[in-house]
């Protein structure tokens, strides 16, 4: 009976001899595939609090810092809300809540437009610091012509859709089989789940999967639990 195993590897291109072992190839993406070489997250989330500050009652959010405080704790709670249907919601709701509870504007068309102005935004951050790793074509390529089912797995607050035009962007989405994103499978790897909603999908043993990402615990040890096999590489 085959066992799911766990690799440490300094290199994407220690990939392709791992994968003889697997059919399917799982990547992480960012900081894996995807690196920021411009603003650090860090940033482009404080100048998009400085975005949404503009429309909010400056009693109740005095500084940038207040937003990204009630950013996390409102993220927190619409990831257990029964409404919203998913560990990962959008950033755009999360900005129109943010902006309803903020107190300074009261229609929902217009809390609505804002927030999907202010989340483009910081999409439009976040691609312009983002670049694909240098060996990710090549790599990936690989795998291809060896035969290999080619996937990815994010946990982001980018839907679907957006996560397609930011890997075609960085010239890689034509490379994936499928690509899942924590927004549209309603499951994170932060937790665990996503690796067996995305095995089912697959209809795929999970012993036949392996996975490769930066983080030990959402990229390693939960995949390992699930029964996949799982690549740390170092950043």
């Amino acid at each position: 009976m085959r066992r799911s195993r766990r690799y440490s590897i300094t290199s994407l291109k220690e990939v392709i001899e791992l994968a003889e072992r697997h059919d399917v190839i799982s990547f992480d993406l960012f900081d894996t595939l995807i690196a920021r070489r411009g603003l650090r997250l860090e940033e482009i989330q404080h100048l998009s609090a400085e975005k949404l500050l503009l429309h909010l009652d400056p009693v109740l959010f005095d500084r940038p810092e207040d937003v990204l405080l009630h950013r996390q704790k409102t993220t927190d709670l619409l990831r257990d809300s029964v409404s919203v249907g998913s560990r990962e919601p959008l950033l755009e709701t999360v900005f129109e809540r943010i902006l309803a509870s903020g107190g300074g504007i009261s229609e929902h068309a217009e809390r609505v437009a804002i927030a999907a102005d202010a989340a483009e935004f910081e999409r439009q951050l976040e691609q312009n610091s983002l670049v694909a790793h240098p060996d990710a074509v090549e790599v990936i390529s690989q795998l291809k012509r060896a035969g290999k089912k080619v996937i990815a797995i994010s946990d982001m607050y980018f839907s679907p859709a957006q996560m397609d035009r930011l890997l075609e962007r960085k010239g890689l989405r034509q490379l994936f089989d499928e690509v899942f994103v924590s927004t549209g499978i309603g499951q994170t790897k932060r937790e665990g789940h996503a690796f067996e909603t995305v095995r089912a999908r697959l209809d795929v043993a999970a012993t036949r999967i392996l996975h490769v990402g930066d983080n030990a615990i959402s990229d390693v040890r939960n995949a390992v639990a699930a029964g996949w096999s799982a690549a740390h590489i170092a950043r």
